[in-house]
């Protein structure tokens, strides 16, 4: 559950938001994975890339309800897999095996695999930190550097900004896009377009 942790940031867990996490996977799963991501730094398993965390709060229930996935060991193996997944296209396969094997995925895990989505695309663009409020989104960067060549060109691009949004850009290269969503979902798929939207620009050649 170091990917779980991973997942939410350390913030989320003991933060308001998230202070039901240990009660929603239960205290056994819970100790399971602690006690894996600690065995793993300890062994030195974690490379300096992985230790980057990029953490995302989006302010959405993100987990696998015991009442979908009912063995704890289980839920440990598949959140390590989710985990452990690079690819947009792995994780739409994940999300449709576990349709086919458990039934319908729930919202809360449907959150969470949108949020590994996220996560892969944070990692691209070398962004540290995505923050969700209910007016707006706050992005960071790693190191003051967003990758990108041509940020007019981004803004220019942003779709929340076609559609009664506005960006800008604070000195520490941190991106703050302000709007009011009529839904939290509606909210985080717009975080999923922007960080998919800056990890291509961080790569193209502008």
């Amino acid at each position: 559950a170091s990917h779980d942790l991973d997942i939410r940031g350390a913030g989320n867990l003991v933060g308001e938001e998230q202070s039901g996490y240990i009660k929603d996977v239960g205290v056994e799963l819970y100790q399971a994975m602690l006690q894996e991501a600690i065995l793993m730094v300890k062994a030195g398993n974690i490379s300096n890339a992985e230790k980057r965390e990029h953490q995302v709060n989006l302010g959405i229930p993100i987990f696998i309800p015991e009442s979908y996935v009912e063995d704890s060991n289980l839920r440990l193996s598949i959140y390590r897999r989710i985990g452990n997944l690079e690819t947009e296209e792995e994780l739409d396969s994940m999300e449709f095996e576990l349709a086919d094997r458990f039934g319908q995925v729930p919202k809360e895990v449907a959150n969470l695999i949108l949020l590994m989505k996220i996560k892969i695309h944070c990692k691209k663009a070398n962004i540290e930190k995505i923050d969700a409020g209910a007016s707006g989104v706050s992005i960071s960067f790693f190191d003051n550097n967003c990758n990108i060549k041509s940020l007019d060109s981004f803004f220019k691009s942003l779709a929340v900004t076609r559609n009664s949004g506005t960006a800008r850009l604070k000195s520490s290269m941190k991106i703050i896009i302000t709007k009011k969503w009529h839904a939290i979902e509606d909210r985080s798929k717009d975080i999923f377009e922007i960080s998919k939207e800056l990890a291509f620009m961080s790569s193209a050649k502008l």
